[in-house]
């Protein structure tokens, strides 16, 4: 049995995650909610502590800078970035983040439901939520990680093994900006997935963490 510890991505909550932890039930499972949408929970806060770090989108790259601002990972963690990245802003340009921003402070529940379309995400996401539901600062601020954000440094020099789950059909992360950011030979892909590739494939998901973890 492995410890895993999951982390969202922008705009969404550890509500994400309920599909593969479930495909995962053998191992012990926590969450990090990084506070955008309410009904998350974390019940993990030491992200130096010993385990497998499974992180989703912008969650790939605010783990790697909270690594670099606390020492790094354990000698015995591992990372597994499902549609993840170490730096936004290298494949998305200045004036759609901006654009992001405008509409956040505008309208927040109508910039959401435009990003969650974009993300196919489907409409019964547990994340979806109303303007109530949404931590405006806390959107803003992981925007601002997006639009300034450069975790490659860090990635390239991380020592602990990992492994980068993609979908082909990714429209916020894709393929080209995915192949350049990630080692070809740790970047396993599927076919038809979108950004969504813990709601839309949970088994397959799971699948590739088994084999991974199977090789630690």
């Amino acid at each position: 049995m492995s410890k895993l510890v999951f982390i969202h991505g922008w705009g969404m909550n550890s509500q994400l995650w309920q599909p593969l932890i479930s495909e995962l039930g053998e191992h012990e499972a926590h969450t990090l909610d990084l506070g955008f949408v309410v009904g998350g929970e974390t019940d993990w806060t030491d992200i130096t502590a010993p385990a497998t770090y499974i992180t989703h989108s912008l969650g790939t790259q605010w783990l790697l800078q909270a690594w670099a601002q606390n020492g790094g990972p354990d000698e015995a963690s591992t990372l597994i970035a499902i549609n993840g990245f170490a730096c936004f802003r290298e494949f998305t340009s200045a004036g759609a983040l901006q654009t992001m921003q405008q509409g956040l402070a505008k309208n927040p529940a109508a910039q959401m439901a435009m990003f969650w379309r974009r993300a196919a995400a489907s409409p019964g996401a547990r994340f979806h939520a109303e303007t109530d539901d949404l931590n405006v600062e806390r959107l803003a601020e992981g925007l601002s990680m997006l639009a300034t954000g450069d975790e490659r440094t860090n990635l390239q020099s991380l020592k602990t093994p990992y492994l980068c789950l993609a979908g082909k059909e990714d429209k916020i992360g894709p393929p080209a900006a995915i192949r350049g950011q990630w080692q070809a030979e740790q970047t396993n892909w599927h076919e038809t997935g979108s950004h969504m590739l813990p709601l839309e494939q949970p088994a397959w998901c799971a699948a590739q963490i088994r084999e991974f973890l199977a090789r630690r």
